[in-house]
């Protein structure tokens, strides 16, 4: 709603459809607002939330599965991600790819994360399977068909035994999660950037874009995503007075 009408052209309200924004918002879709950084590569206001509506049904197929008992079942969660990893393989190399590919993908990427939670205390951690794990993600990144598995797994296993085991990351847990508002924020300002100086350095741009993003996201994280956080615990509050309530009764 700021940005838009600041990049975009002399008719931007003119095209603006209110009812079209407001349906995307509530779908959880990138914003459906009229063309916006006309005439460079990848002219959009932010490209990183066609994630968002895929990360959500995959909060609703979690949802789904519990409800129905399947995640009492130990190995549910390694199946899907086996089943799905043979889907996203054969899609790599078909010529013609299985529709719902980045569903697919989601949720392989969803349920080895998954795994990696239920097996946590039967997989080994250390520092030389990190290392392997991590050299063997760079090598499968030259073979598409497998480059994205090979991320989820091995790449996903050497950011787990860091972030839990590295000496000198284990800083970053004192500092606030500002992780997701920099992955939303990093590509509107990389567009705003560039648009104001299409000569930009890369190395200058990556620089600033971090740095920026960072501020961005702190900000997110203290005026929109710890307060939400705190409604949480206030519905839990709520439950755990309910369930005190009931038993005293009883």
């Amino acid at each position: 709603m700021i940005l838009g009408p600041l990049y975009g052209n002399a008719s931007y309200w003119h095209d603006f459809d209110p009812v079209d924004y407001l349906k995307s918002l509530v779908t959880l879709k990138r914003p459906a607002i009229p063309p916006v950084f006309e005439d460079t590569f990848y002219p959009t206001m932010n490209n990183s939330m066609w994630t968002i509506s895929y990360e959500f049904k995959c909060y609703l197929l979690v949802l789904g599965f519990g409800m129905a008992g399947m995640l009492r079942r130990r190995y549910f969660l390694l199946t899907l991600a086996f089943l799905c990893a043979c889907l996203q393989i054969f899609n790599r190399i078909s010529s013609i790819p299985l529709p719902h590919e980045e569903l697919s993908r989601f949720i392989m990427a969803f349920s080895v994360g998954g795994s990696f939670y239920v097996f946590r205390h039967r997989i080994p951690w250390n520092s030389t399977l990190a290392t392997l794990a991590f050299l063997l993600c760079l090598s499968l990144l030259f073979f598409q068909p497998v480059a994205e598995l090979g991320v989820c797994v091995f790449l996903g296993y050497s950011i787990i035994f860091y972030a839990h085991h590295g000496k000198h990351l284990l800083g970053f847990n004192r500092v606030p999660d500002m992780s997701y508002g920099i992955y939303l924020y990093a590509f509107p300002i990389n567009k705003i950037l560039y648009w104001h100086d299409p000569s930009l350095n890369a190395y200058t741009a990556m620089a600033q874009i971090f740095l920026l993003s960072i501020v961005c996201g702190a900000l997110s994280w203290y005026l929109v995503e710890k307060p939400s956080l705190a409604f949480k615990k206030l519905f839990r509050g709520k439950r755990i007075q309910a369930t005190d309530h009931q038993t005293i009764a009883s």
